[in-house]
């Protein structure tokens, strides 16, 4: 934080040319940057759109169309304030529903320790998996060494971040804003995991897989599912709960799309059109949301063919970026000795072979079975 605010930069990757004074290496982490964004964004757009389809039946291609619409719409014409604000009202639903189902789950499967119990008894609580084969995905040393290259980007080097501590008054500010997100995106993260505990337990207690059973058509749909399952008798609550999808996903959307307009404009046009008015440079940045907003859209709907969790896969699509964009950094910050050309090579090597990694990982249907099968 004390890096990045003192400096008072708008591109993170502003860093990158000031620390090596080489263009080259600022351009190359900008477009890794704007993969990764674009990546994960369009996964996120994709998400909540299936669970759409899954309780209404409303077509997937609309719904991704809806989303990125809103979230264009109003990115580009309020900007970082309206960015901010809706991503706290957003929060707030977020947690709201994510906390109704965990609770109502519960209390239908009787208590947290049967939860546990059940879990227990069907393999799902392995926390300790201490295994060093790469090849298997939930392991301690995979989880805790991915996961750490992950919020290292986003909350250390990621420009939606970056953008918004240093938009604070003083230094004191940008850290206790940092230091309050971490402990809150634990707590989400938490309820998260154990929704997904609650799920498995109910379903296992009285015996049946939506999926094997072909309610569902993919892994994705089960917690919408789940819901319409389990909350019938609540009139409105599973508005509440496609309210909570949504906004995860429009909150996503506004925080890329107006990082990526920040990197576009100030790390590639910015010196080109130096000429134009202020009012001028503002409809471009406008203009750059809308691109994105239509690329993103285009990234959703590619989604729809990937099989397996989606989560899954926009988030290892985006660690394979994520690597090489955190090694930059890591050069930058943290050594003396590097230079721009090996700064430049590494992640021109590491990037296509992570990225070749990753799709081979998603595409290819191995003989791994992660998690052992629940009862029918």
């Amino acid at each position: 934080v004390p890096l990045f605010y003192k400096l008072q930069i708008t591109s993170t990757f502003e860093y990158l040319h000031l620390r090596f004074d080489s263009v080259a290496v600022r351009k190359l982490g900008s477009v890794l940057g704007i993969i990764s964004t674009l990546t994960y964004m369009g996964t996120s757009a994709f998400a909540p759109s299936t669970a759409l389809e899954a309780v209404t039946g409303f077509p997937v291609w609309a719904s991704i169309l809806l989303t990125v619409g809103v979230g264009t719409i109003y990115t580009s014409i309020g900007g970082m304030k309206a960015v901010i604000w809706t991503d706290v009202f957003q929060s707030v639903i977020m947690f709201g529903g994510i906390l109704a189902v965990v609770v109502m789950g519960t209390v239908r499967i009787g208590s947290v320790s049967k939860v546990f119990e059940i879990c227990q008894e069907h393999g799902r609580l392995n926390f300790f998996d201490f295994n060093f084969d790469p090849t298997r995905v939930n392991t301690f040393w995979i989880i805790t060494l991915s996961n750490t290259i992950l919020w290292w980007k986003s909350y250390g080097t990621g420009q939606a971040s970056v953008q918004r501590f240093c938009s604070l008054p003083t230094l004191k500010k940008a850290e206790i804003a940092v230091l309050l997100a971490i402990p809150m995106q634990v707590l989400l993260i938490t309820l998260v995991c154990f929704g997904g505990l609650v799920m498995f337990a109910f379903y296992a207690q009285i015996g049946c897989d939506p999926l094997e059973q072909g309610y569902v058509k993919t892994g994705n749909q089960i917690l919408p599912y789940f819901v319409m399952d389990t909350f019938r008798s609540l009139p409105g609550f599973p508005g509440l709960f496609l309210a909570t999808l949504f906004s995860g996903a429009l909150s996503t959307m506004s925080s890329g799309l107006n990082a990526l307009s920040a990197i576009t404009w100030e790390d590639f046009l910015k010196y080109r059109l130096r000429h134009l008015k202020e009012s001028r440079k503002a409809l471009c940045t406008k203009l750059l949301v809308l691109i994105y907003g239509v690329c993103s859209t285009g990234i959703a709907i590619l989604a729809m063919f990937i099989k397996g969790p989606i989560m899954q896969a926009g988030s290892t699509l985006s660690g394979a970026i994520s690597g090489s964009l955190i090694g930059m950094f890591v050069l930058a910050a943290f050594t003396v000795t590097s230079n721009w050309k090996g700064t430049l090579a590494g992640p021109m090597v590491s990037f296509p072979i992570m990225v070749w990694i990753a799709i081979g990982g998603q595409s290819i249907k191995g003989n791994n079975q992660y998690l052992p099968p629940g009862p029918t």
